[in-house]
């Protein structure tokens, strides 16, 4: 059977395929380039060049190019679309077309999945390093863990490797690559810890969106701000995403060793700061039920919770609790952090009021128990509103004064 009675008969389930086809991208990728073959011999066929079974021969390449680009709007890029071709239906693709389609094909992804969804759920790796500040300073203002994670991400993301926005002068980073078009990079932290980001492949065409997709997903998922770190795969070859704290210049980094120049930490300071002002109060050695202790890069993610949802209640006062303990539902757990706000008379709104309660609830855990762990949080003043922060066991909630 000679190559053009082949492609006709090939034309035919072309249409009834395209849902299996389109899930397996490499037996597609197969199928379309013998049938680019048969279009290449069928031109040679100069007796039959214009024979209806030469125009099969084309209809069929035409139909599984597109099935195998899919239907988002990247066939357009591809040669085997011409708009003046319409008025002439009869008209055959030339050598050189067939030539450009060949090239096309062959960049096409190997594998299915290509999305632009996250690129899988992430494999968290909790407690990589001992522990990480709750903020650092960058040259717009302090952030926690994960906002420092995301100026990585912006970075890697747009398929570029330099040095990440909001660094202070002096702040240590490196870059790396092992592959072309991967890349790593790092910022040192205290205690002899880095944050980094890591892209397999570049970031481009639909991998831009797996990018920034897959990146959040291990941020929010397995770093949540604390001393965590995670990774996932993406469905493209040698497709990998990894991000969040490891040790400083990590047998596992790319980037050369760099020197122990870290972010720095808020300083803590007296007078009407947010960090400890005269009318603020820890709670350490209140160790009678229901207080418990808490772990300080456990609450990060509900105090914002909590913030964002107060924004909402505001002026009333609200005292509220936030499961630190996922195994068990809220009502079951033994493990709760205690968050309170009231609004004295006199207080006007704060702008930004969101971002205003994360500050001063951060801030009283932060300089709460000084240089420990193990944190007891406290009450803090900032803007004229009053915060409360504390652990508890579930038994019942506390007062305003921690008793």
């Amino acid at each position: 059977m000679d190559g053009v009675s082949q492609a006709t008969k090939l034309a035919v389930p072309v249409k009834k395929t395209a849902k299996l086809a389109t899930t397996n991208q490499s037996v597609l990728k197969r199928v379309v380039k013998a049938r680019m073959a048969n279009a290449h011999r069928a031109r040679k066929k100069t007796a039959i060049v214009r024979s209806r079974n030469a125009l099969m021969v084309m209809i069929s390449l035409f139909a599984a190019i597109l099935i195998a680009v899919g239907p988002n709007g990247k066939w357009k890029d591809c040669p085997c679309f011409n708009p003046l071709r319409a008025p002439r239906p009869n008209e055959l693709f030339s050598e050189q077309e067939l030539i450009d389609q060949d090239v096309f094909i062959d960049a096409l992804p190997s594998k299915s999945g290509d999305t632009g969804q996250p690129a899988a759920t992430p494999t968290c790796w909790p407690n990589n390093v001992k522990s990480v500040p709750s903020q650092v300073v960058e040259t717009n203002g302090n952030v926690d863990p994960n906002t420092l994670l995301y100026t990585l991400r912006q970075v890697i993301c747009s398929n570029s490797c330099d040095k990440p926005a909001n660094l202070p002068d002096g702040v240590a980073w490196a870059s790396g690559s092992k592959t072309t078009g991967d890349c790593e990079l790092a910022v040192a932290m205290p205690d002899n810890v880095e944050a980094y980001m890591y892209r397999g492949t570049p970031s481009t065409g639909v991998q831009w969106q797996q990018c920034w997709n897959s990146t959040q997903a291990i941020i929010e998922t397995c770093v949540k701000n604390g001393p965590n770190k995670g990774w996932a795969n993406g469905p493209n070859d040698f497709e990998f995403f990894e991000g969040g704290f490891r040790p400083l210049n990590d047998q596992g980094a790319i980037h050369k060793p760099m020197s122990n120049q870290p972010l720095s930490t808020p300083t803590p300071t007296g007078g009407s700061d947010p960090t400890k002002p005269s009318q603020a109060a820890c709670y350490s050695g209140k160790v009678s039920a229901p207080f418990i202790s808490f772990k300080e890069s456990e609450v990060q993610a509900p105090i914002r919770k909590f913030c964002d949802y107060y924004v909402s209640q505001y002026p009333y006062t609200i005292d509220q609790e936030e499961n630190l303990d996922p195994t068990v539902p809220w009502y079951k757990s033994k493990y709760l952090v205690e968050m309170a706000v009231v609004v004295p008379k006199g207080c006007s709104k704060p702008n930004d009021l969101a971002n205003q309660c994360t500050f001063a609830l951060t801030q009283a855990v932060y300089n709460c128990d000084w240089g420990s762990g193990e944190k007891w949080g406290g009450t803090n003043v900032w803007n004229c509103l009053m915060y409360k922060i504390n652990g508890n066991s579930g038994t019942t909630s506390t007062s305003w004064d921690g008793k």
